[in-house]
Parts: C-alpha cells; structure tokens; sequence
C-alpha cells in the first residue's frame, strides 16, 4: 500500500494544491443624518425641499413652508469590504429606497441622487431617480472603505394636517452586496427637521396717549407707561385729562412652543396733525430675543404691550395728532 500512497501524493504535488478564492464581503459602515434644522410649516398643503447629493444646497421644490436653516443636509454612506483579494477587483451593487413610517410632519423621501463629489467611491453604473434607486460603485479595496453621498427630497405638511409639529423624521436603508445579489449588509437613515408651526401676531388695543393740555409756558414730556397705560406729564400747567381714556398698544404672539423669537419695533415714528408733526419714542414691555410659552409640539404664546413718549411746547398746534408703526415677530 505504501507504494500507492506515494503515487497520490506524487500526484496532488504534481497538479498542485490550493484553497478556493473567496468572495468579497461587504457592509454599509454608517451613514450620517441629514438634519434640515428649523423649518416653519406652511399654513396649508404640502412643501418640499430638495438636497443636492453634489453639494448639499437645500431648494424650496413647492409650497409655502419656511426653512430657517442654511446650512448644507446631504447624507455621507460609507461602505466597507473585508478581508478578501476580491475586494480590489469586483464591483459593488447598491440600491437605496425609503423605510418605516415617516414621523410628524415629514412624509416619505424622494427623489434619491447620489453623488461622488468630495467623496472617494467611484461610480461605474449611474442610478435612475425616485423613491428607490441602484448602481454600481467600483472596487472597495481589501479592508478598505469607501464614500459617497445621498441627495433627496423632503416633503413636510402644513398646519392643516393631523402630524404633530416637532421633530420629524424619514427614512432610508442602503443596501450593498456584490454584483449578483449576493451577501447583502443594509444600513438604515435618517433625516430630520424641527417643524414649528407659524408665528402669527395679533393687536387687541392701539396705543393711545388722550387727551393733553398743553403747558402754559416753555416745554413739557408725555409718557404712558407700557405695562399700566398710565399717563404722566411734565411741564407748567401740563395734564392729562381722563377722556378719552388712554391706553397701551397691546400684542399677543402664537407659534411653536418653547421657542425663541425676536421682537422689533422702530424707536421712534411720528404723529402728524394737519401740516404739524410730533415724534414718539416708543417704549415696549419686552423687545429683542423672547422666548414662547410652552414646548416643542405643542402651541406657544407671548404677550407684550407698547408705550411711549413725546415732547411739547405752549406752542404745539392743537390738533389731533395720529401715526402708525410696525411691530415685527420672528422666529430665531
């Protein structure tokens, strides 16, 4: 037997001997979020944003909505293959579709792109558009990675759906296996966006000094305190009469709760009476950055009144003396 023994083993070292080559495998590593920050709801109907998967700009597609935000969203994926020499040569099939149930007011994405500008993948079979998109990229490398970055459209729903304000997510899975299907590793996605629903600004009284006697001679102040609507003169002989009865301009603000807005008026506007004019410095109960009652997914308010002041002289013109001037709210 000895002899047949050595015959085969003359023969394995004749055709020689070798383990078979394995296939690559592959996994998606991570893929960043892609964060639209604040975006102010439309008041009704659907709007959405589109992201660049080349540079990440953000276009308003449709609808009234409001991003606050400015800054870039697009998604980086990163992909990885093992240890295996067929990573330097094969190909990689990937594809890209949406997933789970979108949350308050984002509905589903669209649209993906993708794109290897500032990335390291390369491209070997470009994708269709839509909701669920595949292509190929080239070799990883053997315990490498490389990168690419996703692009999308955001739908968000105005203040007449049922979807709460606050956080809202979509998203999306990436898979990657080799060409022929095989050995798939999928990753899931977020995008997200902080949906407030509109501020709105509302006045209940106008601001109101009455009725003023002037000074008998040289010059005197008028002043309503904005809290009390209280007048108070100075001034020889100067008063104020109690009809009619004078008052504060009051404002109430609404929008997302626990949110912070700003509060501008101009610091002064005039009065005008016939060809006579008088200046107003106004004097608000709260100015500058505010923040609304309540908490993110729910409704906010604020409130605020507006007084002033102004000079006069014994001889300011009698006149009924009126103006104008904007108040502004916005969110931060």
């Amino acid at each position: 037997m000895s002899w047949l023994r050595l015959a085969i083993l003359a023969l394995l070292a004749a055709i020689g001997w070798s383990a078979p080559a394995q296939a690559q495998t592959f996994t998606v590593t991570s893929i960043a979020t892609g964060n639209y920050g604040n975006i102010v709801a439309a008041p009704t109907g659907v709007s959405v944003f589109r992201t660049s998967a080349a540079t990440g700009t953000v276009t308003k597609l449709s609808g009234n909505a409001v991003r606050l935000s400015s800054s870039g969203v697009r998604s980086l994926v990163t992909v990885a293959c093992g240890n295996q020499n067929a990573c330097n040569t094969a190909n990689a099939q990937l594809t890209i579709t949406v997933t789970g149930a979108p949350t308050g007011r984002a509905t589903a994405l669209q649209n993906f792109t993708v794109s290897t500008s500032g990335a390291t993948a390369t491209i070997t079979q470009a994708p269709g558009t839509g909701s669920a998109i595949s292509f190929r990229i080239g070799p990883v490398g053997r315990n490498s990675s490389k990168t690419f970055w996703i692009g999308f459209d955001l739908p968000i729903n105005g203040n007449n759906s049922a979807g709460m304000t606050g956080t809202a997510t979509s998203n999306m899975v990436v898979t990657i296996s080799r060409t022929n299907g095989g050995a798939p590793n999928s990753r899931s996605g977020s995008v997200i966006a902080q949906v407030f629903r509109g501020i709105a600004l509302t006045r209940s009284a106008n601001l109101a000094f009455g009725r003023i006697v002037l000074p008998r001679t040289g010059s005197g102040t008028v002043s309503l305190a904005p809290t009390t609507g209280v007048v108070t003169v100075t001034g020889n002989g100067t008063a104020a009469l109690g009809t009619p009865a004078p008052d504060a301009a009051s404002f109430a603000v609404s929008g997302e709760g626990g949110q912070a807005v700003s509060i501008s008026l101009p610091s002064t506007f005039t009065m005008t009476g016939g060809a006579n004019a008088i200046t107003v410095t106004t004097i608000p109960s709260l100015s500058g950055v505010q923040v609304l009652s309540g908490a993110l997914g729910s409704a906010g308010s604020l409130s605020f009144d507006v007084g002033g002041s102004f000079p006069l002289t014994s001889g300011t013109p009698s006149q009924v003396y009126s103006g104008t001037f904007s108040v502004t709210v916005a969110y931060n």
